[in-house]
């Protein structure tokens, strides 16, 4: 029998040829099992559902997962650390092989990172769910701690009595001994800055890199609010151990900005029932209203004694999504003249306080922008002071927050008088008259304590001899012979002085504090005993043609001179033609003349 050969063409025998060879290799291929996510580290307690796949296989898959379980997925709640590290199989199997997939995790009990979002003064477990939410918040740190004249922002170093920085928690457990955890600024990095410490000793540059082969991460850090955030939240932290997604933590933070951007003491130039007097630089330059503007001026003011106060003030605050805040003012100076500004809600608008009229006409300023708040009694007696205010809020929109320091307001110089300042010193608004400051200066400086003319008068003659720091000058003056008037600019610039002008700052000073009696008086021909001018040592036999000297309830006020009785002295309430007259004249006739007022100055 003969077979008859198949006449098959060679190309076709190298086609079955390959394709018998490559599906050969494929029922060869190896099976791959692999399981996602392929995750290193999990917390104690977290649920997690694993997929397992496979490459190479032939057929349709079986699954079998370690616990049990034989669907493509399986759902596992992370143990407690003491099975830690914690193994997870499933073995995927088609028609021909089998292969196990293995991941390993190691059991976190705590990756976080805390701040207090919800306002209530600690970090806690209450923090955690709002930490992006609500976030945490901290107020620009723009006031002055350790008094230094330097905004605490603006310290690179240790600050003595920092209490602004906002406290955030750092807690890892197990901590790896090995790897990296970094801490990055994802947005708004430079409106913050980092510290170790609460009182600002050593900066953390972000983003930062801790090894933990030789880095100790602190268990706390601290947050410095340097700029006004944007937005509410536009801050945001991330804590991350090796680029892990499980392994990471985020807070959101808002960096509150509040100026006092303007205060007006003096807001109704028609009255001074509540608000400050009517004053001046000197005769040529006006204070303008409002007195204090922040980082342009700052104006002294001045008030009657025993006086209840308010003052106008203009808020500004970052983020403008605020709508109301409450704000007082603590007075962190005991020698101060105003007290405690009361605490008050405030409405903003665009990031602007709102108060609703404007009596523009009156004050001269837009009042719509400015809060009336209200501050304590002026103090019941002639004072000076520079009155400093810590401005605290505690309260975002709806939301009570423990106190906040956003602002200090300082070098206020408060002046305050016994009566409204008498002619020829005016208070009506406009005045060259109106009181200057430098004469209150000294005025208030010298009648510190006193509380009516009276007492003004006598502190005024003595400080006026001892600590004026002029040296007399017969035979020149600053001041008319005819009373009319006197150069008190001059007076003030010069360092030399006679009679005349020593009664004139008698008189006026005495007056810019509220008396009403002072006048000035001369005597004429006098040779006198040893006397010492004011700036001079004894100088024996001078021979005057006149003395002019201060005048009160009929007694001498002479700030020119101190004579001798039994010990030296300055002339204060005495008797003019007896122990004053005994202890000044050698000789001569002494004829006084009737009291008279200087009714002018300029």
């Amino acid at each position: 029998m003969f077979i008859k050969l198949l006449k098959i063409p060679l190309f076709v025998i190298i086609f079955i040829a390959i394709a018998c060879n490559l599906n050969l290799a494929l029922a060869n291929q190896d099976l791959v099992a692999s399981i996602t996510p392929n995750i290193n580290y999990a917390f104690e307690g977290q649920v997690i559902t694993f997929t397992a796949s496979a490459q190479g296989s032939e057929g349709t898959l079986s699954f079998l997962w370690s616990g049990g379980g034989t669907s493509s997925t399986k759902t596992y709640t992370i143990p407690s650390l003491n099975e830690s590290p914690y193994e997870i199989t499933c073995t995927v199997t088609d028609n021909n092989t089998s292969d196990p997939a293995t991941i390993n995790i190691t059991i976190f009990e705590d990756f976080d990172m805390d701040i207090d979002a919800d306002y209530d003064g600690n970090i806690d477990d209450d923090d955690d769910d709002i930490e992006e939410s609500s976030g945490g918040i901290v107020s620009v740190n723009q006031d002055d701690d350790n008094d230094n004249n330097t905004l605490d922002k603006n310290e690179s170093g240790t600050v003595s009595g920092e209490n602004d920085l906002e406290k955030i928690e750092l807690a890892i457990s197990p901590m790896p001994n090995a790897g990296n955890v970094v801490l990055t600024a994802i947005t708004g990095g430079s409106k913050i800055k980092i510290w170790e410490n609460a009182n600002k000793v050593t900066q953390i540059i972000l983003p930062k890199t801790w090894n933990l082969e030789n880095d100790t991460i602190p268990d706390s850090i601290y947050v410095e609010g340097v700029a006004g955030s944007s937005s509410q939240r536009d801050i945001e932290l991330q804590l991350c151990y090796e680029n892990s997604s499980i392994l990471r933590d985020k807070i959101k933070i808002t960096s509150i900005k509040v100026d006092i951007d303007k205060i007006a003491f003096n807001y109704d130039p028609a009255s001074h029932s509540h608000d400050g007097l009517n004053i001046r630089e000197n005769y040529s330059t006006a204070i303008s209203i409002p007195e204090y503007v922040k980082n342009v001026q700052n104006k002294p003011v001045a008030y009657i004694k025993n006086e209840s106060v308010k003052m106008l003030v203009r808020i500004k605050i970052e983020p403008s999504s605020f709508s109301t805040i409450k704000i007082k003012g603590i007075s962190d100076d005991s020698d101060g003249s105003l007290g405690n500004i009361t605490e008050k809600e405030v409405t903003f608008s665009n990031g602007i306080s709102q108060e609703g009229s404007d009596n523009s006409s009156t004050s001269g300023i837009d009042e719509s922008e400015y809060i009336e708040f209200s501050v304590g009694n002026t103090p019941n007696k002639v004072f000076v002071s520079v009155d400093n205010w810590k401005w605290v809020v505690t309260k975002l929109d709806n939301t009570t927050i423990p106190d906040m320091d956003v602002d200090k307001t300082t070098g206020h110089k408060i002046y305050t008088v016994f009566a409204e300042p008498h002619s020829p010193w005016v208070t009506s608004s406009g005045s060259n008259k109106n009181p200057w400051t430098n004469v209150l200066e000294y005025a208030c400086t010298w009648a510190k304590n006193a509380t009516d003319e009276s007492s003004a008068i006598s502190l005024i003659t003595s400080n006026a001899y001892t600590d004026f720091g002029r040296e007399y000058k017969g035979g020149d003056s600053h001041t008319d012979y005819f009373y009319t008037y006197c150069r008190l600019t001059e007076l003030l610039s010069h360092n030399w002085v006679d009679c005349r002008d020593m009664s004139a700052v008698v008189q006026l000073f005495t007056q810019i504090l509220g008396g009403t009696s002072v006048k000035v008086l001369r005597i004429y021909y006098i040779n006198c005993k040893p006397i010492w001018p004011i700036g001079k040592p004894e100088t024996p036999n001078i021979n005057w043609y006149y003395h002019q000297f201060g005048w009160y309830d009929n007694k001498v006020y002479d700030a020119c001179i101190k004579i001798k009785g039994s010990v030296q002295y300055i002339p204060i309430g005495d008797d003019r033609d007896g122990n004053y007259k005994s202890n000044l004249r050698l000789s001569g006739n002494w004829i006084p003349e009737s009291s008279q007022s200087i009714t002018s100055f300029h």
